[in-house]
């Protein structure tokens, strides 16, 4: 007997509609997940518009790439000229200019 009131207490509470949420829980929950989508948006779009509005920082920028760029250069420079030296010691070393000589036999008459 208890089963069937039971029961029949769980499907009056089941068929029964929802109480509407009073407006100002929905308007705080709005508001959080409108707050969170906000903090969730990709924050390293804005960072090329910060720089762009600030023209200490755009010079300081470019003044870091030219300097970057002439270390680079110099360094790479100085790499080659080294190899090209190094490579120039040890063909001497190695006595590879016989093979310059377009005459490996010299006939004379």
């Amino acid at each position: 007997m208890h089963e069937q009131e039971l029961d029949q207490a769980l499907t009056q509470i089941r068929n029964e509609p929802l109480p509407r949420c009073p407006t100002v829980v929905e308007t705080n929950v709005l508001r959080r997940i409108r707050q969170e989508k906000e903090a969730q948006s990709p924050v390293w779009l804005a960072w090329p518009a910060s720089i762009l509005s600030a023209p200490a920082a755009l010079a300081a920028v470019i003044a870091l790439f030219a300097i970057v760029s002439a270390v680079i250069t110099a360094t790479s420079a100085t790499a080659y000229a080294s190899h090209n030296e190094r490579q120039i010691a040890a063909t001497r070393a190695l006595d590879f200019d016989f093979v310059k000589q377009t005459e490996l036999v010299k006939f004379e008459r």
